[in-house]
């Protein structure tokens, strides 16, 4: 069935160049129930990667989620002759047996997220690799909304992407940059101290990271403030401004706080008390 439908996909699109490489992207969201069938999830993922891996053999990458939150990820770049899938898989599950992750099977579903790759746009090796991440886990405040209304907890927050196609260049701020320059400036907005990958993809968890802000007053903060404000790039670039990620943590905590006095007595179902909220939150 996994053949069948990377035929099919190729069958039903636009006829690629016979000088593209496409790498493969591959994913599985299994719900428990399924366990009791006896579904070797491990196996299935293998049969994934081995079929994605004609589109890309040279490199490849999975990661998943654990109970906790934390992502689980594991790249690998294979010998010349050896298996990408068998020894992803293999690396990849002895990892969540060495962090003590037997418990991942308990939630009410799972998610894996994999890529193979050719060596387009950047060396086979692993930091080049998918899944890609921008910046290194943190911890935010996120609201969340659930039956008994909303209510704030500190969350791990870490975003994961696999991608084909090309990033070469991204409108900002009226102006076409490079990826490069892109990625300077995302490694200053969103605060990346460690050295990132050179590769486009990367880039592209970048702004997914800096654009994902659903929940966390930080992110929403940080958005605007680029959007609004549009503090010059080359100013960002070298770090002049002064302590803007530290103001904006600071009018973070306190949206938290007017937000959180705000819906004790509002859901915020009725758009005159979204005004409202607007409103405390200038005051």
């Amino acid at each position: 069935m996994i053949a069948i439908g990377g035929i099919a996909s190729d069958i039903m699109s636009e006829a690629p160049s016979i000088r593209e490489f496409r790498c493969g992207n591959f994913g599985m969201l299994v719900i428990c129930v399924m366990d009791r069938y006896g579904l070797q999830v491990p196996d299935i993922l293998r049969e994934m990667a081995a079929t994605t891996a004609a589109r890309g053999g040279q490199a490849g990458g999975l990661v998943t989620l654990l109970p906790d939150g934390t992502g689980h990820r594991c790249r690998y770049v294979p010998s010349k002759r050896a298996d990408v899938a068998r020894g992803l898989m293999q690396r990849f599950f002895a990892g969540l047996w060495f962090r003590s992750a037997l418990s991942w099977a308990t939630p009410p579903c799972r998610m894996f997220l994999g890529h193979t790759r050719f060596a387009t746009s950047s060396k086979p090796s692993t930091n080049e690799s998918h899944p890609h991440r921008f910046s290194n886990p943190k911890s935010v405040r996120v609201w969340r909304r659930g039956p008994g209304g909303w209510a704030s907890a500190v969350e791990r927050f870490e975003l994961y992407v696999t991608h084909n196609g090309d990033f070469d260049y991204w409108t900002l701020f009226g102006r076409v940059r490079t990826q490069r320059e892109a990625g300077q400036w995302l490694c200053k907005v969103l605060g990346a101290t460690h050295t990132i990958a050179g590769c486009d993809s990367v880039k592209v968890a970048g702004v997914m990271e800096f654009l994902r802000t659903q929940g966390v007053w930080e992110h929403a903060l940080r958005l605007a403030y680029q959007l609004v404000c549009t503090p010059p790039f080359e100013e960002t670039i070298a770090g002049k401004g002064g302590d803007v990620a530290g103001t904006i943590r600071a009018a973070a905590a306190v949206a938290d706080r007017v937000f959180g006095d705000f819906v004790k007595t509002s859901d915020l179902s009725d758009p005159d008390h979204v005004r409202a909220l607007a409103g405390a939150l200038s005051a």
